[in-house]
């Protein structure tokens, strides 16, 4: 199953390197959206958030965040399991290219009740 399309812009700085697409990222297969929100400063960083709710457990979610990540050049810098599940992946495109670090949060508070929240932050020139 693929769920993350995560590269499909080209930044103006350098065409030949692909960025990722957070709505792609985020998107969970049959979860419903909660909440959405983008914090942007102008000029040196974007905070990108959306929660979804699911059914499926956190160990299946989060392996699927895992696996589809590291496969589309995410490079996994933390990942724990405990009561949440927490992912955090970066993706760097060059020196004069934004950076941009995932963090995908699995709860599940009910055994057909588990939320994901994804945050992105894309920092450096936009």
């Amino acid at each position: 199953m693929n769920m993350i399309a995560s590269c499909s812009n080209y930044p103006p700085s350098d065409p030949n390197k692909i960025i990722p697409d957070f709505d792609a990222i985020a998107q969970y297969p049959n979860a419903k959206q909660i909440s959405r929100e983008e914090i942007n400063n102008g000029t040196t960083w974007v905070r990108r958030t959306i929660k979804l709710e699911t059914k499926d457990s956190k160990d299946v979610v989060s392996d699927l965040y895992r696996a589809e990540l590291s496969k589309d050049g995410w490079t996994i810098v933390w990942s724990d399991t405990g009561d949440s599940n927490v992912i955090i992946s970066d993706w760097n495109n060059g020196v004069h290219s934004p950076g941009y670090r995932i963090k995908v949060t699995v709860d599940q508070a009910l055994p057909n009740q588990t939320t994901i929240e994804v945050i992105e932050v894309q920092s450096g020139p936009l």
